[in-house]
């Protein structure tokens, strides 16, 4: 579960990836839009993931790469902690 994450703005999406890039924790690959949604598309320990902010239902991890539910539950845990 990626609790607490879709309670982020995206003003504090903005900031955890940017201070976990600043860190060396993820890599940012790209930053798009699309129809109301910003989307972060990241690398975290050589593997792929976006970061979905969507202006109705908020920030979601969408793993592009295999990642486990725990190491996506550990990611979001540092996004949401980094956006404090």
């Amino acid at each position: 579960m990626q609790a607490g994450l879709d309670a982020l703005s995206l003003a504090q999406v903005e900031s955890a990836v940017q201070r976990l890039y600043d860190l060396g924790r993820i890599e940012l690959l790209h930053r798009g839009m699309m129809p109301e949604a910003e989307v972060f598309a990241c690398r975290y320990q050589g593997r792929r993931f976006n970061l979905k902010y969507d202006l109705a239902y908020g920030a979601e991890l969408q793993a592009v790469a295999a990642f486990s539910h725990d190491e996506l539950d550990a990611l979001a845990a540092s996004l949401v902690a980094a956006a404090d």
